[in-house]
């Protein structure tokens, strides 16, 4: 069976051509992904592109040459999570320099506790939540645009970024000034 014809028979939710699919391209696409990140980050953004496919199949325009498709759907999900990384340092960076520069006393915390705390609660969200939270709060992107970026709904990127800030909030607890501090002084 080609893969077109698996992907038509995706559509129809046929499980056994998923995972014919899967296991056809699923190392192809790992080997390719490694390429641009690391090993863990490759499995992660490559399972995440194919359970993408497995959900949203009836609604993607793949064409007539899958390989294509998955190799630069996974290319540019890679050089998405490489931005998102670089921005994730950069706004580490920048966190610091704000806990320099403001006088909020957090005692008994010091700057690099607050810098690990905040890092551990990003890095705790799911990859949706925390991906929609960074492009919304520290790229100043719209709702709209992360939709586009994401190849989700509008309301699915409202809800990831409501749900991923609750989550701070519930994380960060009494270093919340701080965080705030630094979010409202991003990038100005």
């Amino acid at each position: 069976m080609t893969d077109k014809q698996l992907i038509e028979r995706i559509r129809t939710n046929d499980k056994a051509a998923f995972d014919s699919l899967f296991r056809k391209w699923y190392p192809v696409l790992l080997a390719y992904a490694r390429n641009y990140v690391d090993n863990e980050d490759a499995r992660n953004l490559v399972q995440d592109l194919m359970v993408h496919i497995w959900e949203n199949a009836s609604k993607l325009n793949i064409g007539e040459n899958v390989g294509a498709y998955l190799h630069i759907a996974t290319r540019n999900r890679c050089l998405d999570h490489i931005s998102r990384e670089n921005t994730h340092k950069k706004m580490l960076s920048s966190l610091r320099m704000a806990l320099i520069e403001t006088n909020i006393d957090l005692q008994p915390y010091s700057a690099k506790e607050i810098y690990e705390k905040f890092e551990k609660a990003l890095a705790s969200l799911p990859m949706e939540q925390r991906a929609a939270y960074e492009l919304s709060r520290f790229e100043k992107r719209t709702y709209k645009e992360i939709a586009e970026i994401t190849d989700v709904a509008v309301k699915t990127v409202q809800y990831r970024v409501k749900t991923a800030t609750q989550k701070l909030v519930d994380l960060l607890g009494d270093i919340l000034p701080i965080v705030t501090y630094f979010i409202l002084n991003q990038h100005n």
